[in-house]
């Protein structure tokens, strides 16, 4: 797994020369990408990174399915497996992706638009589903196509900074006190809310599925 941020560029942030705490930052640089990632609802291992991505979902019974990672650079093939074992490769005429958003949305080739719901008369059929849609089913769809950034944002290499900040600082302390007071000198120890606030400030548009 890579880091969100490198090793290098995390110590120069931080001041440090040396080569004393390196394995440390390593674990705490893999600790903190991992969560970000997690966060973000990215792939664990490569969220964020510019590569190709063979996913599964199922199917929603409805025009649009989220892809995990973005922005989408490409989409290679969208796969449909029926019950029965018998796999359809989608004409690329008959979806759509949105590249920063992620969305693949299904394409109503015949009427040269995106997918409609059905409207149901009196005395006449209808069932208020999209045509076409993403058939429902389980990881009835595979995806193949390219995603992530070439070069991590700036963003996401700051959280990564202040959230590995938080545990750098907090090494060898007990996590469970939130503040102490000696004499004259007193710490107060970052706790869940430092953590939110970073998040929120700095993560929330790189959320898959997020604005």
């Amino acid at each position: 797994m890579a880091f969100l941020v490198s090793r290098t560029d995390y110590k120069s942030w931080r001041g440090i020369t040396g080569t004393a705490d390196d394995t440390f930052i390593d674990l705490i640089l893999g600790w903190v990408s991992n969560d970000i990632r997690d966060y973000c609802s990215r792939d664990g291992t490569n969220g964020f990174e510019s590569a190709t991505r063979t996913e599964y979902y199922s199917g929603p019974d409805d025009a649009i399915i989220q892809l995990r990672e973005r922005p989408v650079t490409s989409i290679t093939s969208v796969t449909q497996t029926y019950a029965g074992g018998q796999s359809v490769v989608l004409e690329s005429s008959t979806y759509r992706v949105d590249a920063d958003s992620g969305l693949l949305s299904r394409i109503d080739v015949a009427r040269n638009r995106f997918a409609s719901y059905n409207a149901t008369y009196l005395g006449q059929g209808g069932d208020f589903k999209p045509s076409p849609r993403f058939e429902e089913g389980f990881n009835n769809f595979t995806v193949v196509y390219v995603a992530g950034y070439s070069t991590i944002p700036g963003a996401l290499q700051k959280a990564c900074c202040l959230l590995a900040d938080i545990l750098f600082n907090g090494r060898g302390r007990d996590l469970s006190i939130q503040s102490e007071t000696i004499g004259q000198y007193s710490y107060t120890l970052a706790d869940q809310k430092r953590v939110d606030d970073i998040r929120m400030s700095l993560l929330r548009g790189y959320v898959t599925g997020g604005a």
